[in-house]
């Protein structure tokens, strides 16, 4: 084999090779639209997002935390009976090429023990925990709005 065909082999492997590391540096997951409501120190909070899974395969938020709460779990509010109830989820599935909405009313994070009193324009922060993507850390802005704590007659 002369050199010029195995230098251009070489080059090629070196680009794929690349290539594919570029990729696992960028995640298939990506967050948008993360935000909250005003909360008090010791409190609890929620807060919203919509998880997009750009990937080719699905994936599962697996666990998520917040280094400005004592913890971060994935609930779900509904409507039972004519009562707001509110439960934990150990997971959520987010399909391949498509995305979940947390929202009010729904799907959302509890941070509970909120470690600072958060207001309009503050910034917390959470660490999302996907099974195939791994971590992906999210700001959530503080927007204008009635504070969590009203949520205080929710049968949880």
């Amino acid at each position: 084999m002369s050199d010029h065909p195995r230098r251009a082999a070489v080059l090629s492997l070196l680009a794929v090779l690349l290539a594919g590391a570029a990729r696992a540096d960028s995640s298939p997951v990506t967050v948008r639209d993360a935000w909250m409501r005003p909360t008090s120190a010791g409190a609890a909070g929620a807060g919203y997002l919509t998880i997009v899974n750009h990937g080719r395969f699905a994936d599962t938020l697996a666990a998520i935390a917040s280094p400005d709460a004592a913890s971060a779990t994935l609930h779900e509010s509904r409507m039972l009976g004519g009562v707001m109830t509110m439960r934990p989820l150990p997971a959520l599935a987010i399909p391949s090429g498509g995305s979940v909405a947390l929202k009010p009313g729904g799907l959302h994070v509890m941070l509970r023990g909120v470690n600072r009193t958060l207001k309009v324009g503050d910034r917390a922060t959470l660490i999302l925990t996907f099974a195939k993507a791994g971590r992906v850390k999210v700001v959530l802005t503080v927007r204008a709005g009635a504070a969590v704590d009203s949520m205080a007659g929710m049968k949880m």
